[in-house]
């Protein structure tokens, strides 16, 4: 072939390849309309907005702009303790306590206290101001000022006193907060703080998103924060606390900016204390101890919230089923109470909660809010009372569920820890021949247990039970609870006795999985070939 004959011959491949992606990459009009693919091209050239595809790393969303009065209602449950704990009348509550409180509503909106350790949350530096302000009014209930003083003059003065512990638990923590963060509009303006609230600046520029930004190593309290406080309490309650208290006033924005000293300052002191307190409760309650971020379900998070809404609601009470507060701390019976947590979590929004109780006691346990009876076992036997021994989980800090209840304790301990917490000896072999009843010494739960699956085997009840390689038993979940059981408390009973076996699972730490009965995928256990051999229910020798 000539050079000239070589070179027509690639142009028309070249040509028969280029119609041939124009053909490829065109609109199909065949059999009716369609939609055009949209082309590389397109989405390389695209605004980000335009690609409605998540990007790693993501964006900051931003908060978004509320009002002040739905601040305020995202947290009424506060405002209504401050109304029963302050003893004003509704003129005096919504002057002294309600104006303040919603100034502060109006500066900071949805703002977190911190970027990542106390109240870090929307809306943290709102909900960290009330608890501050409810319980430091609360600690200066039992504290009397000038006790020497005339008994008029303490009349007057005491409540007025209170009343500025209540302020300046209010108070203290905006200037810690504002002096360590910026807060932007879209399109990079800063709010001036000390200028107004937030809430007006937002309006002002006309934004619907602001975004936080956080200065690392900034003055703890800024001398810049410092006129945001009188702006946030009216100038009646100013006159009011001044008319027979006058040093309440100073010691209040002394203590405030953290200029006072607990030393030679009770209010300081009172607030201080309280401080500490509220951010220990929080360390050991806020949702981040107990999730990590991962695609997927937060499990933990939603099992937690419906333990702590059962306490706070009063639906479960400390000394009374399913809970139990001893010496030896906070158990929770389990799997009793795990079907209503369960259906707790559903109501709120969650699917795909598991079924067992033993995953969930698992999924708590590995989050950390669960104790450990044994390394990987998280169930206990406790005695209440003179009823029978009850199977339960043990919180490992009280505090994380009970949060600021004061709980009774029962004067004795629960958990029976030689019984729970020593390693089992592994049973002899049963001296019973193949087929025949367990030995005698078994407890009755154990028996009844032997009892239900020896009479499923003897009626090839394949659906529910299942022989496995080794001489070991797949046991399904319908078969434990036909046996008075579910997958948590039966594992708890093999586990003691050393009978629990292990499935082809990916977790090799698994002790509840997914196993096939009669061609069907169902949840259960393995029975492990020295439990088969103790509980007699080997099979008979031809």
């Amino acid at each position: 072939m000539s050079r000239e004959g070589g070179l027509t011959g690639r142009r028309l491949e070249d040509a028969f390849m280029l119609n041939f992606l124009k053909r490829a990459t065109a609109p199909r009009t065949r059999g009716g309309p369609s939609p055009a693919r949209t082309s590389l091209e397109a989405y390389l050239t695209a605004a980000p907005a335009q690609v409605d595809t998540p990007r790693y790393p993501p964006a900051d969303p931003g908060l978004p702009v509320v009002s002040a009065a739905a601040v305020m209602a995202s947290q009424r449950d506060l405002v209504e303790r401050l109304r029963a704990t302050c003893g004003f009348d509704d003129a005096g509550f919504r002057t002294h306590v309600v104006a303040p409180v919603e100034a502060v509503a109006r500066h900071v909106l949805l703002l977190p206290a911190s970027s990542h350790e106390h109240f870090a949350g929307p809306g943290g530096l709102f909900r960290l101001c009330l608890e501050m302000a409810l319980f430091c009014r609360q600690a200066a209930q039992s504290r009397m000022v000038e006790p020497m003083a005339p008994a008029e003059v303490r009349r007057a003065a005491e409540p007025r006193w209170r009343h500025g512990c209540l302020l300046a638990g209010l108070l203290c923590e905006i200037p810690r907060t504002l002096s360590s963060l910026a807060v932007t509009d879209e399109a990079g303006r800063e709010w001036p703080a000390c200028l107004g609230g937030l809430d007006a600046w937002l309006e002002r520029v006309q934004a619907d998103r602001c975004h936080v930004v956080w200065r690392e190593g900034t003055d703890p309290v800024g001398a810049e924060t410092a006129g945001v406080l009188g702006d946030l309490v009216p100038k009646a309650t100013l006159a009011w606390l001044n008319e027979a208290a006058p040093s309440v006033v100073p010691s209040v924005f002394r203590t405030a900016l953290g200029q006072a000293s607990p030393d030679g300052d009770e209010l300081a002191r009172v607030v201080l204390a309280t401080r500490a307190r509220v951010l220990a409760v929080d360390s050991v309650t806020r949702r981040s101890r107990y999730g990590r971020l991962r695609i997927g379900h937060h499990l933990e998070l939603h099992l937690v919230d419906a333990l702590r809404h059962r306490v706070a609601t009063q639906q479960w009470a400390c000394g009374q089923a399913p809970l139990w507060f001893g010496l030896d701390g906070l158990f929770i019976e389990w799997p009793a109470a795990a079907d209503a947590v369960r259906h707790d979590v559903i109501r709120n929004g969650v699917r795909g909660v598991p079924l067992s109780a033993f995953t969930l006691a698992e999924v708590l346990g590995q989050a950390g809010f669960l104790e450990a009876s044994a390394p990987g076992l998280w169930f206990w036997r406790i005695h209440p009372g003179a009823e029978a021994e009850r199977t339960a989980v043990k919180v490992a800090d009280p505090r994380a569920l009970l949060g600021h209840v004061d709980a009774p304790r029962l004067g004795r301990h629960l958990a029976r820890p030689a019984e729970v917490d020593a390693p089992a000896t592994v049973p002899a072999p049963s001296s019973a021949a193949p087929g025949e009843p367990p030995a005698a010494d078994l407890a009755s739960d154990e028996a009844a247990l032997a009892d239900v699956w020896r009479r499923c085997l003897e009626g090839g009840r394949t659906d529910l039970i299942g022989w496995l390689p080794g001489q070991r038993l797949a046991l399904s979940q319908e078969l434990l609870s036909l046996s008075g059981h579910d997958v948590a408390a039966a594992a708890a009973v093999l586990e003691r006795r050393r009978w629990l076996g292990r499935g082809d699972w990916p977790s090799p730490t698994a002790r509840a999985g997914l196993l096939v009965f009669d061609g069907a995928v169902k949840p259960g256990l393995v029975l492990n070939d020295a439990g088969v051999a103790q509980l007699g229910l080997a099979p008979r020798a031809a």
